[in-house]
């Protein structure tokens, strides 16, 4: 299930209520579309909530990336 998702080309940021169902689009050009099923408190909720998972998601890839650096580092210095 989206909580939130980045679209291309017309919508920026769509964010979902917990039945799946759109709350708020946010389109390229700034205008903001309300849907049925809006509520300022659970959009709010919602937009955090994924601001959070995601920079968790972030902070593990980039600590992935260090690992695998250091990994090449003496995969290269076992070859020389």
């Amino acid at each position: 299930m989206n909580i939130l998702k980045i679209d291309q080309p017309t919508n920026l940021i769509t964010i979902y209520n917990k039945n799946n169902n759109i709350m708020v689009i946010i389109h390229n050009d700034m205008t903001i579309e309300y849907g049925e099923n809006y509520n300022p408190d659970e959009t709010a909720i919602r937009f955090w909530e994924s601001i959070y998972t995601n920079g968790k998601t972030i902070k593990e890839l980039k600590e992935e990336i260090e690992r695998l650096k250091e990994y090449k580092f003496m995969y290269e210095q076992l070859c020389k």
